[in-house]
């Protein structure tokens, strides 16, 4: 598997002394986030830390990938399983919650771990990876499932996986007998963009239909190395989307997400959805309220077409789809998602 990685993951910032040596914690932090370190794994590519300012605390980039004390703090209503994935999962890796489309974890790793995955405990576990042994029976399962019209790569990151693996997915989903769009979400071209290389673009090549959701939360991810990654993908003819997420302290401001959507546009990529954080384990301190983040919206909408616009969505497992925040709000709806962390939303710090 290494053999075939074009930007090795050996190079990866993934322990304590890594970090230290590699200036991206100081000695003085790393007794705070060692507990941090010893429940969740982390792992920051070499191009991520090359690209993270050490001087400052608040960089966007260290406040997504570098390990804090906050993870550790415990919120009523925050689990390891926020979505209810494992009530909707027949299959080990294959989730079911929508009755036309099938989600399909297909690698374990990332090339960067953020830490405000609502995934985060499951990483680096691949009991809960559908390949090997498990593959044939999930090829089964959508053969069988009539209304399934789309099937959604995710992990992980799918773009990790080998390239020859890669490209027996996308043989093997383009085989049935119904043969489903496929949307592949990932975040190697912003965090890992020389993966992005002839025989990875070859194997998505395997699949007609496909749409690539890159995952982008600030303006500071789309530099000169991650823009020609994706303007790769896109001369090689495939669909990009994108998916952000709202988080304090990164991109809760709307000068930031007007910058990040104007920028994705520019270069040809659609904003197709702003999450609301999931109620993760170890994630409380990235959230904002749903009344802030509507209010932040309407603000960020205020500047834009509508057109550059993603949805801004909260995933509600009691209603089973994800909802549009303000719609929720106007309707009443609950601020349990962030109550505990408010986040202030000025006219001047925008």
């Amino acid at each position: 598997m290494d053999a075939e990685r074009s930007s090795g993951y050996e190079k990866a910032y993934a322990s304590a002394r890594r970090l230290v040596r590699g200036g991206l914690v100081d000695a003085g932090e790393i007794q705070d986030i060692l507990p941090v370190i010893e429940r969740y794994p982390v792992r920051i590519s070499s191009y991520v830390a090359r690209h993270i300012d050490s001087t400052d605390p608040s960089c966007p980039l260290r406040c997504q990938f570098v390990p804090a004390a906050g993870e550790l703090e415990w919120e009523p209503g925050h689990s390891d399983d926020p979505l209810n994935e494992s009530v909707h999962m027949p299959l080990p890796g294959l989730v079911h919650r929508y009755p036309d489309r099938i989600l399909l974890h297909v690698s374990a790793d990332c090339a960067s771990l953020c830490r405000f995955c609502f995934r985060k405990s499951l990483l680096g576990n691949r009991q809960t990876v559908l390949h090997g042994s498990n593959w044939p029976h999930a090829m089964a399962y959508l053969a069988a499932s009539e209304s399934v019209r789309e099937v959604i790569l995710s992990g992980g990151d799918p773009f990790t996986l080998p390239y020859g693996v890669l490209m027996e997915v996308m043989r093997d989903l383009t085989r049935l007998p119904r043969t489903p769009r496929i949307r592949v979400h990932t975040r190697v071209p912003v965090v890992d963009p020389e993966r992005i290389t002839g025989p990875l673009i070859g194997a998505l090549s395997m699949a007609e239909n496909l749409r690539l959701v890159v995952h982008v939360n600030h303006p500071a991810e789309l530099v000169a190395e991650s823009l020609a990654s994706l303007d790769r993908l896109s001369r090689a003819g495939f669909e990009l989307l994108s998916q952000s997420v709202l988080l304090k302290g990164v991109n809760d401001r709307s000068r930031i997400l007007r910058d990040l959507f104007s920028g994705l546009m520019r270069h040809g990529i659609q904003p197709y959805y702003l999450h609301h954080t999931d109620p993760a384990r170890g994630t409380a301190h990235f959230s904002v309220t749903l009344t802030e983040g509507a209010a932040l919206f309407r603000k960020t909408r205020a500047s834009l077409p509508d057109a550059w616009l993603p949805r801004y969505v909260v995933d509600l497992p009691e209603l089973g789809r994800k909802t549009e925040v303000e719609r929720l709000v106007l309707a009443g709806g609950s601020d349990r998602y962030g109550q505990s962390v408010p986040c202030v939303i000025s006219d001047t710090a925008n």
